[in-house]
């Protein structure tokens, strides 16, 4: 088994990115595009209008794609772009003892010489999305956060039907299991001492899935590490009632097809 390197450094950056998304009420090359074109065109915006489920997703992945050239104006102005490594640990390793610059040097084919430092790495923490109404206010869209099953719930725990001990079981995940949470249901207050020693107590069930095909269940947050609070993480758009409110879908982590599903 592999062991992690302990982190002497920890610090976490939030990098915020708005993308605007828009739909034309006209196609965007106009050229070539006679009157019949442009009442097509608008014929499936009206689709699109009527069904806003199809419409978010249409807009969601539109606005995943734009952060490509995010990256690169990122990295013009916090990262390598601005300044390389090399220019970054020159000045450092040059203050170090002749044994420990040759540790970091590397000498290429071409005769430049180049500093390797594997000490520091990146991980991101979660990810989501949300869709920012016209005066500001976070709106409808929530992702999802990953987490896993603590480690010490060495017995596994039970996925179930809806937010609290009397639903039915759908199935049991193991300790250290990886795990999405989608969203989130007040139920059954839970208590659980985790393996970072600290006793977590909460109302919260997270609707979890493990992969593609997954109809998802509700496990107790505090059986879940998330690195946060679910409900702060998901924000109140994170609650599973209120996403299929929002988005029409009747059977939206409603796994066991209750009726009326879990709330």
């Amino acid at each position: 088994m592999a062991t992690q390197t302990p982190s002497l450094v920890r610090r976490t950056f939030r990098i915020t990115v708005d993308v605007e998304t828009t739909v034309t009420a006209q196609p965007r090359e106009t050229l070539g595009h006679g009157p019949e074109e442009e009442r097509s065109h608008q014929a499936l915006v009206q689709l699109l209008l009527a069904h806003p489920p199809v419409l978010s997703q249409l807009l969601r992945s539109s606005a995943v794609e734009a952060l490509l050239p995010a990256k690169k104006l990122l990295e013009a102005e916090y990262g390598w772009g601005r300044i390389s490594e090399q220019q970054v640990l020159q000045p450092l390793v040059a203050e170090l003892e002749p044994a420990a610059q040759a540790y970091f040097t590397e000498e290429l084919e071409d005769g430049v010489t180049v500093y390797s430092f594997d000490g520091y790495a990146a991980t991101i923490k979660q990810v989501r999305m949300t869709e920012v109404g016209q005066e500001g206010e976070e709106g409808l869209q929530t992702m999802p956060v990953t987490g896993s099953i603590w480690g010490n719930a060495t017995e596994g725990v039970n996925r179930r039907c809806g937010p609290g001990t009397g639903f039915k079981i759908i199935d049991t995940l193991s300790a250290n299991q990886d795990v999405t949470v989608v969203c989130f249901l007040r139920g059954d207050t839970e208590s659980f001492t985790a393996s970072d020693g600290n006793t977590y107590t909460s109302d919260a069930w997270d609707f979890v899935v493990t992969g593609d095909g997954d109809r998802g269940g509700y496990v107790a947050d505090v059986l879940i590490n998330t690195g946060g609070d679910i409900t702060q993480q998901l924000g109140a758009h994170g609650n599973c009632s209120i996403i299929r409110r929002d988005q029409g879908e009747p059977d939206f982590a409603n796994p066991c097809n209750l009726n009326p599903p879990p709330a």
